[in-house]
């Protein structure tokens, strides 16, 4: 049984989970019994495939999750609070990346900082203010956080435009330039146009990083400038995101277009 069928199953699986989940705002404050608790999802049971953020103490006394749908789950078990809030409101700092996040519900509002300053070699430092509307009491957290990467990009992708050009298959005799991204194990492999290559992926707000990224050394007269402009990109941190069905990858100057393969 290959990645790519058992990849289907766990994302089709993923997605109907999220799909069933309540759009209520969610909360339980433990000195409230007028909350509704059967309504709160916990954080346990958000899936890994749908968290786009996740953060934590150090000594594992709080915890933040940051969905792809923008659901934002708190739990600080030390103070006892723990809630969701669905609706958020992001802000990004140009040119640097800091991603500020709002949002509240009945009993909470809470501001989170992601900073650009790296902490635990590839993670993001987090600084995160909660406040309990009900008494005005403010409480402060700062950690260690990581992006995990969007879940679509879980898949294999063929070349279809390098630098705004589509690419013809024909120049390509052995065969054409593709990549697979593995999120469970954090891999990249695949054919660049004359060489295999591989890497470890990780990701930062809207850039996904390959690193190091390793290739076979094989000189190919009629490919090798095309695979020379497609391993600058991917060496290069790019910008990337998913529409229909296709993967952009984004440089400042040049840029590839992958294309699902089905």
């Amino acid at each position: 049984m290959n990645l790519k069928f058992l990849t289907s199953i766990a994302l089709s699986s993923i997605m109907i989970i999220s799909v069933s989940c309540s759009n209520s705002q969610k909360a339980i404050d433990k000195d409230n019994s007028q909350v509704n608790t059967e309504e709160y999802s916990p954080l346990e049971n958000i899936p890994n495939y749908a968290v786009d953020f996740t953060a934590t103490a150090d000594d594992q006394s709080w915890q933040l999750s940051v969905t792809f749908d923008e659901e934002l789950i708190f739990i600080d078990r030390t103070n006892n609070i723990q809630f969701s809030i669905l609706e958020l409101t992001k802000e990004v700092a140009q040119g640097a990346n800091v991603v500020h996040l709002f949002g509240r519900n009945a009993l909470y509002e809470v501001k989170v900082i992601i900073d650009v300053v790296e902490c635990n070699k590839s993670g993001k430092e987090v600084n995160i203010m909660v406040r309990k509307l009900n008494g005005n009491k403010e409480f402060d957290y700062s950690g260690c956080g990581v992006y995990r990467g969007d879940p679509k990009i879980h898949d294999v992708w063929a070349l279809h435009e390098l630098n705004g050009e589509k690419i013809n298959p024909e120049k390509f005799p052995r065969e054409f330039p593709h990549f697979e991204f593995d999120l469970a194990q954090q891999k990249m492999s695949g054919f660049a146009g004359c060489n295999q290559v591989n890497g470890n992926i990780r990701f930062d707000y809207n850039k996904i990083i390959i690193e190091p990224l390793i290739s076979t050394r094989m000189y190919c007269s009629e490919t090798s400038d095309i695979e020379n402009e497609i391993l600058k990109i991917l060496r290069s941190n790019p910008v990337y995101k998913i529409k229909d069905s296709h993967l952009y990858l984004e440089i400042p100057g040049g840029s590839i277009i992958l294309r699902k393969v089905d």
